[in-house]
């Protein structure tokens, strides 16, 4: 199977976002870290912040509610019909519907990668050493592999990228922080951080061009 990501810009076209130019090699490099991450990085990352401080906690708390995907299920469809129906703007009507295709369609694929890798979450490797990829394996509690929060950072900033072009490399920086804020937290290894950030990456400039032959102004 030939995994093709999405064509790496003209460094040159000043209507490209510059984060786009490196689109490739910001995909290749998270998946080339994924493995090294999970033999070498996950378990003494994990172990360094199991017992961080409560203010610390409600510090990184916060950030992580900011990515949650449930936050914007919630808020994006009634934003979409306010702004496109009521307020009669279309191009911010078709923006809020690429955020909320490009969550929706990323998330929808975590789940799913979700279920395959069956990967336990930090907890269980704190209290029971379990530390694996499942495949299918039956687990009574949630999945860890990849991040939900991390593939809906990446998804949020990369839609930000295309709207505000000049501001891409910071976006997306905040998002790889804002996911980060899982790993402070230990309910992610770093290696499932990094495959949200390549998943809600990948998918939404997929989804972008979808929406773009579909003639929306985004």
């Amino acid at each position: 199977m030939i995994i093709k990501f999405p064509k790496t810009p003209s460094l040159f076209s000043s209507k490209i976002p510059s984060i786009f130019t490196y689109s490739r090699q910001i995909s290749w490099t998270l998946l080339s870290l994924l493995p090294i991450c999970y033999f070498f990085i996950d378990k003494p990352v994990a172990l360094y912040f199991e017992h961080i401080s409560t203010a610390t906690s409600e510090i990184f708390t916060f950030f992580t509610h900011l990515i949650a995907p449930s936050y914007y299920f919630f808020v994006l469809p009634p934003m979409y019909f306010i702004v496109r129906f009521i307020r009669k703007k279309k191009k911010a009507g078709d923006r809020v519907l690429f955020l909320l295709g490009a969550v929706s369609m990323s998330n929808m694929i975590v789940e799913l990668l979700k279920l395959f890798f069956a990967r336990p979450r930090p907890e269980e490797f704190f209290e029971q050493h379990i530390y694996r990829i499942g495949f299918f394996h039956a687990h009574q509690g949630s999945y860890s592999f990849p991040s939900g929060h991390a593939c809906t950072a990446a998804a949020v900033m990369t839609c930000f990228s295309y709207f505000f072009p000049k501001y891409s490399i910071p976006l997306f920086i905040f998002g790889a922080f804002l996911a980060c804020s899982r790993i402070v937290l230990t309910v992610h290894f770093v290696s499932d951080v990094l495959g949200g950030l390549l998943v809600g990456f990948i998918l939404t400039q997929y989804m972008h061009k979808i929406l773009k032959e579909e003639h929306l102004h985004l």
